[in-house]
């Protein structure tokens, strides 16, 4: 029995390697990229954009998950974002990590709203993808302390509760 469920994983992961190759392919040579998919087992996320980073030619941010919850990495090679990763896990209690040119994390919202969200365009200028005080600020479900005291409103939880009582926010 355990010799079988090992060999499923195995025949899983490479199925798993083979899709990620293809999708790396397809975005060969394109510059910055992003996707968005189904949620992926594991470290997935990061495999994912990973392969596809070896290709684009630019920086590659994968977000994973649905249901209003996404975990998510960014490389953007030859970038330094220890500072970020830094920062990413002290705001959101995150145990993230990587290395040069890499952050990984979570975020709270809907396909709808992070599809509206990068379209602002404002994923593309950030090292980590996002700036804390910018529109991402909705999407950050966690914090050490109370960080909202210096930055001003709380912007993530007032959208929770604008979206519980219909409001679309991103115009979406």
């Amino acid at each position: 029995m355990q010799s079988e469920l090992l060999a499923a994983r195995e025949r899983a992961a490479g199925l798993e390697a083979q899709v990620f190759a293809h999708t790396a392919a397809e975005y060969a040579g394109k510059g910055d990229t992003v996707l968005i998919t189904e949620p992926l087992e594991g470290d997935g996320v990061r495999r994912l954009c990973d392969a596809v980073s070896g290709t684009c030619g630019g920086r590659c941010a994968v977000f994973a998950g649905t249901g209003g919850s996404y975990r998510w990495a960014v490389i953007h090679p030859g970038q330094d974002l220890r500072a970020f990763i830094r920062d990413m896990n002290q705001a959101l209690h995150s145990r993230g990590g990587g290395r040069d040119g890499f952050a990984q994390g979570s975020a709270a919202c809907t396909e709808e709203e992070l599809r509206a969200y990068i379209a602002t365009g404002e994923p593309m200028d950030k090292a980590g993808a996002y700036a804390i005080q910018g529109l991402a600020a909705m999407f950050v479900i966690g914090l050490d302390g109370d960080y909202y005291n210096v930055m001003g409103l709380p912007v993530c939880p007032l959208a929770m509760i604008l979206r519980k009582f219909g409001v679309k926010l991103l115009g979406c």
